[in-house]
């Protein structure tokens, strides 16, 4: 299979930019682009008592498992073999069949949730990746007297403390 990556959406400034949005004095010193792989999966969910369906775009972390319900996403490209990506530590990361599972069970719960109980929705998956690499920045640097490791997504700028 061919393995495919988003592009990234943010650029160093606007990464650095993110944080100190909530944390105005956060002094850069480095930011290294990186790329964390996940498996990706669109389903097609058949919305009750009409002829539409809902197109619902989710991602599976290989590395931890979680997963996550996303935006649509924008056109992904060919993996680059430059690109820098994280590495697999070999302790926890899951199989495609077993991502492919969790992400057509979170698109269930979700559908239960939104449709209430006793809703018979009809899920298919329509698309699917085995490995997708995402964007992420991480920028070290200081608040303060203290030095801080923050790891900002290349795609919508959410961000958390990775290291202190």
């Amino acid at each position: 299979m061919t393995e495919m990556e988003f592009p990234a959406l943010l650029t160093r400034e606007q990464a650095s930019a993110s944080v100190r949005a909530k944390a105005a004095t956060f002094e850069v010193d480095s930011a290294t682009l990186s790329y964390h792989p996940f498996a990706g999966f669109v389903h097609a969910m058949a919305l009750p008592r009409t002829k539409m369906e809902s197109r619902i775009h989710t991602l599976v972390d290989r590395l931890t498992g979680k997963t996550f319900i996303t935006d649509p996403w924008p056109e992904l490209r060919r993996s680059g073999a430059g690109s820098d990506r994280v590495e697999d530590p070999l302790w926890n990361s899951i199989t495609f069949e077993d991502a492919r599972l969790r992400s057509r069970r979170l698109v269930a719960t979700a559908s239960l949730r939104k449709m209430k109980l006793g809703h018979n929705s009809k899920i298919r998956e329509i698309q699917s990746h085995e490995k997708i690499w995402k964007p992420n920045w991480l920028l070290a640097g200081r608040l303060g007297g203290q030095e801080l490791k923050v790891l900002v997504d290349g795609m919508n700028g959410g961000y958390y403390v990775v290291g202190c």
